[in-house]
C-alpha cells in the first residue's frame, strides 16, 4: 500500500523535497526569557520622558490591537507586553507566545531607547501584533512537524 502511494504521489514528494532543500531551514520556534528578565511596563516607570514615551504607545496600541484581534481572529488576543532589562540585550522586539497561548510582546530597553519617537515605537509594536495576527508561530510549527514527516 505504502509503495502504491509512493508511486502516486512519489513525484510531487520528491519535487517538494528537492525545493525543501533550497530554502533555509524554518527559524526555532522563540524561546521565552527567563521570568527575572522581563518586566511589566509600569516598572520601568520613573518619570522619564522614555517610560513615558513607552507607556503612551502601549496605553495607545493595546486596546487597538486586542481590538482588531479579536475582530480578525480566533486566537488569543489577550496580549501581555514586557520589557526585556537586560543590560547587554541587544535593540529588539519579539512576539512569542506563553505556555498557556497568550501573546507576549516584548522589547529591549535598547529599543525604547533608540526610537526617535512614539510613532516609531508604535510601528513596532504593529509588526509584532502581525506576526500574532499571521499566527507566524504555529505556521512555523507545523512546517517543521511537516518537513520532519517528509523528510524523516
Amino acid at each position: 500500500m505504502l509503495q502504491a502511494v509512493f508511486n502516486r504521489f512519489g513525484l510531487g514528494l520528491s519535487l517538494l523535497a528537492l525545493v525543501a532543500c533550497g530554502a533555509p531551514p524554518p527559524p526555532p520556534a522563540p524561546t521565552p526569557l527567563p521570568p527575572a528578565t522581563l518586566s511589566a511596563p509600569e516598572r520601568i516607570t520613573d518619570g522619564s520622558a522614555l517610560a513615558q514615551q513607552f507607556e503612551n504607545v502601549v496605553a495607545r496600541m493595546k486596546p487597538l490591537s486586542e481590538r482588531i484581534c479579536r475582530e480578525r481572529t480566533q486566537f488569543n488576543c489577550d496580549y501581555q507586553i514586557v520589557i526585556d532589562d537586560r543590560p547587554n540585550a541587544p535593540i529588539n522586539a519579539f512576539h512569542t507566545l506563553s505556555p498557556s497561548g497568550q501573546p507576549i510582546i516584548g522589547f529591549t530597553l535598547a529599543l525604547i531607547a533608540d526610537a526617535r519617537n512614539e510613532d516609531e515605537l508604535a510601528f513596532v509594536f504593529g509588526h509584532e501584533v502581525a506576526h500574532h495576527l499571521a499566527g507566524h508561530i504555529p505556521r512555523s510549527q507545523n512546517n517543521a512537524i511537516l518537513g520532519a514527516m517528509i523528510l524523516g
